[in-house]
């Protein structure tokens, strides 16, 4: 089975959350005010960590995407059986129409990156844009 990734040069990556906005118009979701962790929905995740005392200040960042995991702790974890991993692709998807927002998924994910729409009562997370 192939497995698609997202590719990211993380010695280039400045925190800008260009990614981000790029995930957000992929899905239709064009409102950017509410771009921001905690806003709903939110498929990808810029981290900062920032280093040093001022002025000798340094800052380090990283995108957060699903690792789309070979044994994807989400799916074993998932009740009503709304997390696959696609055969062709690798990637690991929730549908939506089966989700009964029991968010066992989002304490199973080593990684912290499913979130959850409490308006629709669904998880949700990256997909690859696919």
């Amino acid at each position: 089975m192939k497995q698609l990734s997202l590719a990211i040069d993380l010695d280039r990556c400045i925190g800008c959350k260009t990614c981000v906005v790029a995930c957000r118009n992929s899905h239709g979701l064009v409102d950017h005010e509410n771009c921001m962790p905690g806003e709903i929905p939110f498929y990808l995740r810029v981290e900062c960590e920032r280093q040093g005392v001022y002025p000798n200040l340094s800052e380090t960042s990283w995108v957060m995407p699903c690792q789309h995991c070979k044994n994807a702790a989400c799916i074993k974890a998932c009740k009503a059986e709304a997390i696959v991993k696609d055969p062709e692709t690798g990637i690991v998807r929730i549908l939506a129409e089966k989700c009964a927002g029991g968010k066992a998924c989002i304490e199973a994910c080593p990684y912290g990156v499913i979130q959850f729409d409490a308006a629709r009562n669904k998880a949700h997370k990256c997909d690859l844009c696919w």
